[in-house]
C-alpha cells in the first residue's frame, strides 16, 4: 500500500488508534508531529525515536528543534502552552526512548524515514518507509511517499536495520528534555511580561 501522507494510517483503518504495541520511528521530529497524531501516541506501550545528526555537530540537531518550537509556538495562546506542555510530559515518560546517531565518518547522517508498529492487532507487525519526517509537516502537509510493509520478512528485514541503527546511538532523551524545560521557562517569563504590560497600560 502507498500512502502520500503518514497520517493515512490513522484513517485507513484505524491502525494507528488501535495500537497498543511499540512504536520505533527512525526520522526528524517536532512537537508538532507528536500533536497530529494525538491521543493515538498515548495508548503505545512504548515510543522509541531515533534522529540523525552529524558527528560532533549535536548542538545543530538542538539548535534546529529550538527553531522549530520558536516557529510553531511563538504565539502566547492556551493551545500553544498547552501543547508545549502535553507532549513535555509524554516525552518525560518511562515508555519513551530517543537517541540521536552520529556516523563515525562525517556525511554518513542518518537520513532514511522509517516506522515500524509493532503488536498491531489483527496486522502483527507493520512497517512504513518513506519521505515522510515525523513533523507536522511530514505527516499532513507535504506531498510525500510511504509505503507500507506487511509481509513478515519484509517487516524483519527492516527491525533488524532499525535495531543496528539503534544499537550504536546515544542517548538524546536528556538533552531534549532540558531543551523543553528551557523553552517552557522562557515562554512562561514572555508571557508574564506580556500580562504585566496589559495591567500597566489599563492603569
Amino acid at each position: 500500500m502507498i500512502l502520500s501522507s503518514m497520517v493515512d494510517l490513522r484513517v485507513r483503518g484505524g491502525i494507528v488508534p488501535a495500537h497498543e504495541g511499540r512504536l520505533d520511528a527512525a526520522a526528524y521530529f517536532n512537537l508538532d508531529g507528536l500533536e497530529r497524531l494525538g491521543d493515538a501516541l498515548e495508548t503505545v506501550q512504548e515510543l522509541r525515536l531515533l534522529i540523525g545528526a552529524e558527528p560532533d555537530q549535536e548542538f545543530l540537531l538542538t539548535q534546529r528543534l529550538w527553531r522549530e518550537l520558536e516557529r510553531n509556538l511563538a504565539l502566547i495562546s492556551p493551545r500553544a502552552q498547552q501543547m508545549l506542555e502535553r507532549w513535555s510530559a509524554f516525552l518525560r515518560q518511562d515508555k519513551v526512548q530517543v537517541r540521536s546517531h552520529k556516523p563515525r565518518e562525517r556525511g554518513r547522517v542518518l537520513h532514511g524515514k522509517a516506522y515500524l508498529l509493532l503488536g498491531v492487532p489483527q496486522f502483527g507487525d507493520l512497517g512504513v518507509i518513506g519521505s515522510s519526517n515525523f513533523t507536522g509537516a511530514g505527516l499532513t502537509a507535504n506531498l510525500e511517499l510511504n509505503a507500507i510493509l506487511k509481509q513478515q520478512s519484509a517487516t524483519d528485514a527492516l527491525k533488524q536495520w532499525y535495531e543496528a541503527v539503534w544499537e550504536k546511538s546515544e542517548d538524546y532523551k536528556q538533552e531534549l528534555l532540558r531543551l523543553l524545560t528551557e523553552f517552557t521557562d522562557a515562554l512562561h517569563r514572555k508571557s508574564d511580561g506580556a500580562t504585566r504590560r496589559n495591567g500597566r497600560a489599563r492603569t
